[in-house]
């Protein structure tokens, strides 16, 4: 913060949320992630696109954790529902169903994307990749 020494007392804000989290009394950064920042703009431009009634929903399917506990929380994912390949956003509006699956400048679809979009087709979804 500007003007604000590291030996002033700083006052807690009930309103306001907490800084991130530190290590070795420097502040965190933001990772680089194109396909979530990606992701946050279309979400952003579809609130202000679609009428309110419209469902903008993000089903966060995959695991990232590697090694065998991230293989059994997908796993678990998997018996409760989850698909490879489902879209990242869905959107109902007005009686109809559009899956987006954002890509970051340099991402491409894998094979289950591309069933998944195939599938959502032939059910009579929009799909957009």
């Amino acid at each position: 913060m500007k003007g604000v020494d590291a030996g002033d007392a700083l006052t807690i804000n009930p309103d306001r949320p907490a800084p991130g989290p530190c290590r070795a009394g420097r502040a965190t950064t933001r990772r680089h992630t194109p396909e979530a920042d990606l992701q946050r703009a279309v979400v952003q431009a579809l609130r202000f696109a679609l009428p309110r009634t419209a469902i903008i929903h993000h089903c966060a399917n995959e695991v990232t954790e590697p090694g065998p506990r991230g293989a059994k929380r997908q796993a678990i994912l998997v018996g409760m529902g989850v698909h490879a390949g489902f879209a990242d956003l869905m959107v109902l509006c007005d009686g109809r169903v559009l899956f987006l699956e954002l890509k970051a400048p340099k991402g491409r679809l894998r094979p289950a994307q591309r069933c998944r979009a195939g599938a959502g087709l032939r059910l009579g979804a929009g799909a957009l990749a």
